[in-house]
């Protein structure tokens, strides 16, 4: 979701600059014009209508935004457009849909819970902002809901499903996740299994993946065999 993706950028670029003030002192005394525009080089021809006109006017705009991540109410008005527009996009039942008033989406709401689990990753994560937490928690019973449900309505498609939960189970341990019934725990700890299984067929990135997910879990020696 492109709310989700709003929500983080604008939140870890608040945090870089709240914990490196020399970034913030760069960024308040950057100068907001881009150097395209002052080249002399350049002034022989007319810049208006070429690619550099363009670029001189594309890089002034981004040096106007990354000062603007200075400014606390600027922060404080693009987290909360982006959380409410999230907000909007939640159905009663938990998930997150594509657009306003469609039905819910699995898959949307498991990335906007990869999102929205990396800036816990990071260390970023608000924890005194109840309405991302409350998001976040609905997202999860609903996700959690759906694999139980598919998991004991059809038992003759269990592997694939396992497959497909293997995913979830990963960005599912990136958050204070609820604890898991029984049925849940099952179908996460057989994904775990075949995640190990499957070691040597995993891209590199899949394997850094997996071995961060093993090590939040405690499966430390696991993990290893992942980084070897």
């Amino acid at each position: 979701s492109a709310q989700a993706y709003n929500y983080f950028a604008t939140r870890v670029a608040e945090c870089i600059v709240g914990n490196n003030p020399d970034i913030a002192e760069a960024l308040k005394t950057m100068k907001m014009r881009s150097p395209l525009h002052d080249n002399a080089d350049l002034k022989i021809i007319s810049l208006d209508n070429t690619i550099w006109h363009r670029s001189a006017d594309n890089e002034t705009e981004v040096m106007n935004t990354l000062c603007k991540l200075t400014d606390n109410a600027t922060i404080d008005y693009r987290k909360k457009k982006a959380t409410t527009s999230l907000y909007e996009l939640q159905n009663n039942d938990g998930g997150f849909a594509w657009f306003k008033g469609c039905e819910s989406s699995l898959w949307t709401t498991i990335d906007v819970l990869h999102t929205l689990g990396y800036i816990n990753e990071m260390g970023y994560a608000e924890k005194s902002n109840s309405m991302v937490n409350d998001m976040v928690m609905k997202a999860i019973n609903y996700c959690d809901e759906y694999f139980v449900t598919e998991y004991l309505n059809h038992p003759k498609y269990r592997p694939s499903l396992i497959a497909k939960a293997e995913g979830y189970v990963r960005i599912r341990a990136m958050h204070q996740a609820p604890k898991m019934n029984k049925t849940m725990k099952e179908i996460a700890d057989t994904a775990t299994l075949n995640m190990i299984d499957r070691r040597q067929q995993c891209s590199p990135v899949e394997k850094a993946d997996i071995a961060s997910y093993l090590a939040t879990i405690g499966k430390t020696k696991e993990a290893e065999l992942f980084v070897e």
